[in-house]
């Protein structure tokens, strides 16, 4: 049992290592002038990102049916550079709204 809780925790941690990460990396695009957004255009930032989301949703946060709808409309803006389908631009709009929360843009 308590290997289990160990593998968990460091699960955890690097999750949030990987976090830390894509944060780095959208402030240093960002303060180059370039598209921190970027990072939603990759699977494995996307779907890290949307399952945060997710998870913490209602939590931590408030939906992003609930924002402004200034905010909205930014965050699908993003997510229709790289998607095509509704579902697609979705998740990426959830996506590119969670990596605001973490970086604080």
């Amino acid at each position: 049992m308590d290997k289990i809780i160990k593998e968990e925790k460091e699960k955890e941690v690097n999750l949030i290592s990987l976090f830390v990460l894509f944060a780095d990396i959208f402030n240093e695009r960002m303060g180059k002038g370039k598209d921190g957004y970027l990072l939603i255009k990759f699977s494995v930032p996307l779907n890290l990102l949307y399952t945060k989301y997710e998870q913490r949703v209602n939590i931590d946060f408030e939906p992003i049916t609930e924002i402004s709808h200034d905010l909205k409309v930014k965050f699908f803006s993003i997510a229709k550079r790289w998607y095509d389908t509704t579902e697609e631009m979705i998740k990426a709009s959830k996506s590119a709204y969670m990596l605001s929360l973490i970086t604080n843009d």
